[in-house]
């Protein structure tokens, strides 16, 4: 998996999905279960309510869900059901451990040819659970978009920079459309950006976030910005400032003060 320079997450189908091991950390892969027992409210949702609720008793895991978060990888200590979506990359006999790419797997940033506006916690969840749903053609959001968005005939997405809290998107596409972005949605500091002017980000899939982006070629970014990070940066530079021109005017008040002491003044 660390062959694969694509940016994608991996499934431990063999742990649960809430308590996931940090090793594969170690190797730098994104696991989809992350690294800490603490989760967003709107995350531990979907795994409460959504992510175990697939149509195939063999195998339960929602599908919608694992493959808009760019889950590439499944890795088991067993065999799953044969299905057109998985593929065995690797078999690690040592580990008695199974990879299997999945087939299926949406992108980080992909265009959608639609957007349904479903309001409700509770209908966006049953919409996601349900077997005729695709991210790959629809996105569910919250409120109605900014623009129309018309179904494209070619789109493209190519991420050109990947950042904690900054991230550069070249984007080509025959209609105004829908850009979704695989990362969590978080309104509190992350702004969204189309050629330098600032442009809505919607919650999208409940979990997700996605922009409308003009027809043609564009620039997008993601910028995490949060005023709490910038009042604290002004504030850090009035104190700096401030308590260096005090430190300033004591040194001048005792260099003048010493100056007076040599000349008997």
């Amino acid at each position: 998996m660390k062959k694969d320079t694509s940016l994608f997450r991996i499934f431990p189908a063999h742990e649960h999905i809430q308590s996931s091991s940090a090793v594969w950390a170690n190797f730098g892969l994104e696991n989809i279960g992350g690294y800490s027992p603490t989760k967003m409210r709107i995350y531990q949702d979907i795994i409460d309510f959504s992510f175990y609720q697939g149509t195939d008793k063999s195998f339960p895991v929602n599908m919608n869900i694992v493959n808009m978060l760019n889950v590439k990888y499944f890795v088991v200590n067993g065999y799953l059901p044969q299905k057109d979506e998985f593929k065995i990359a690797y078999i690690d006999q040592a580990a008695k451990l199974i990879v299997y790419e999945n087939l299926n797997s949406l992108p980080r940033a992909f265009f959608v040819k639609k957007a349904a506006v479903i309001p409700e916690k509770k209908d966006v969840i049953q919409k996601l659970n349900a077997p005729d749903f695709n991210p790959a053609e629809t996105a569910i959001l919250e409120i109605d978009p900014a623009v129309k968005i018309i179904p494209y005939t070619a789109a493209s997405a190519n991420i050109t920079e990947w950042k904690t809290n900054f991230i550069a998107i070249e984007t080509e596409t025959d209609q105004p459309s829908l850009l979704v972005l695989s990362e969590m949605y978080y309104p509190h500091g992350w702004k969204a950006f189309i050629d330098g002017n600032e442009t809505p980000i919607y919650k999208t899939n409940y979990i997700l976030r996605s922009v409308c982006i003009p027809k043609g070629k564009h620039r997008i970014e993601f910028r995490f910005e949060p005023e709490e990070f910038a009042l604290g940066q002004w504030v850090s530079t009035i104190t700096f400032f401030g308590v260096t021109g005090m430190m300033l005017v004591l040194g001048c008040i005792a260099v003048y003060r010493k100056r007076n002491m040599f000349f008997g003044k």
